[in-house]
């Protein structure tokens, strides 16, 4: 077991053990959490003397969302005031901490629905496994998929625009000059590229979703065969380009585009047919769509799962129930945070979040809950999928389910 594997694990152990009811149980709570504290605040200083001691400390990086810049060093500041908290969503879970290393801080990058989530470690790249037992976060399989300088040697210093995506199949880290794909059994399979990174990687049930360099859209199985000459693939990227689709959410096997000669219609087309089939154009108002391209990913910005398809435009979150058919008006949620920068929205089952990181590496999140209408606006990334909440807190980041 490594140090970090070790940090983890007792992070996970000593926050479950704070949750054991006893007949003095809010006392034992405090005792527990003062003491786990002051074990881990020892044990980071002393691996932080020995890393100083031995001149090999690793370069912290601020990582990214996706289309945000990867800064070296941590952030200054932040784009927003803090406004109540994200554990104010999780009353009835119990948030896991997950520490800091000595390689520097513990930077969430994706959320899978099943609890399991990618950080980064200075240049590592790890999977934090699913932490689910009885209803309470404990502790879960913690795996270095790889080191991004060994594996990607231009990783080394990371690009700007790198892109993460994690489901209970796939661990996706996609960048300029390629893409790594790990399947649940840790098979790992590279070759995918080169990628166009100014645009986004979508994965979501057997499907990965992506730009190729120059202008290709491909569609490919999770960690499955990758070639542009195969039957599918050339049949999936004849009909995406036939619709000059300019995909923008995910949620298998429906992908969401936007027509990019027109800008004017949200569509959807089905990935489960050979070659995928259009399945509809939404009613949604030329007022809630992109003025240009260029927006996407920055004042615009969408995301879905089988309930619910999202999106922001400025500063208002609209929202279209998935489930109630195509006729309905999409509900508004307005006066969201000012916040300028490279954007993010992710959707869970009861909670929305939408994080924005500026070119000088400064995040601000605004967290909606879907039930009680409740707002966060945190100075963090925050992301949502299934019944998991994820958000970092300052060198460190904590997990709860939101119901």
């Amino acid at each position: 077991m490594t140090d970090l594997e070790s940090r983890l694990k007792e992070a996970f152990e000593s926050r479950a053990a704070a949750v054991r009811p006893s007949p003095d149980a809010a006392a034992d709570n405090r005792h527990r959490v003062r003491r786990a504290t002051r074990r881990r605040h020892a044990a980071l200083a002393c691996a932080a003397a020995a890393t100083v001691a031995a001149v090999t400390v690793p370069m912290a990086v601020s990582a990214h969302l996706p289309i945000s810049r990867i800064t070296s060093g941590t952030t200054s500041g932040a784009l927003v005031k803090k406004k109540g908290d994200p554990a104010d969503l999780t009353k009835k879970s119990v948030p896991v901490e997950v520490p800091a290393s000595p390689a520097g801080p513990m930077v969430p990058v994706a959320l899978s629905p099943d609890g399991s989530f990618l950080a980064r470690f200075g240049s590592e790249l790890w999977q934090i496994g699913a932490p689910l037992t009885r209803g309470q976060p404990r502790p879960g399989k913690s795996t270095r998929l790889y080191s991004l300088e060994r594996a990607f040697p231009s990783a080394k210093n990371p690009q700007p625009n790198s892109r993460y995506a994690i489901t209970p199949q796939a661990r996706i880290y996609a960048f300029q000059d390629g893409m790594s794909c790990a399947n649940a059994a840790g098979e790992v399979k590279a070759g995918y590229g080169p990628i166009d990174t100014r645009y986004g990687v979508w994965a979501d049930g057997t499907h990965v979703v992506y730009t190729e360099q120059p202008w290709a859209i491909r569609a490919y199985r999770l960690c499955g065969h990758a070639s542009p000459k195969d039957a599918e693939t050339l049949a999936t990227s004849d009909m995406l380009a036939r619709a000059h689709a300019f995909p923008v959410a995910l949620s298998d096997p429906t992908l969401f585009y936007l027509d990019s000669t027109k800008l004017t219609t949200l569509n959807e087309i089905d990935l489960s047919t050979t070659p995928p089939r259009f399945a509809r154009s939404l009613p949604v108002p030329r007022a809630m769509l992109p003025a240009k391209t260029s927006d996407i990913g920055r004042t615009w910005v969408a995301a879905a799962t089988k309930q619910t398809l999202a999106w922001v435009n400025g500063r208002t979150l609209y929202l279209k129930d998935r489930m109630n058919g195509s006729s309905d008006a999409p509900v508004s949620v307005d006066h969201l945070p000012t916040m300028s920068g490279t954007s993010q929205l992710t959707v869970g089952n009861d909670v929305i979040a939408y994080s924005v990181t500026d070119s000088r590496g400064r995040v601000g999140s605004f967290v909606y809950d879907l039930r009680t209408h409740e707002r966060v606006v945190w100075p963090g990334r925050v992301f949502a999928a299934g019944d998991w909440l994820l958000w970092q807190d300052g060198r460190t980041a904590k997990l709860a389910k939101v119901r």
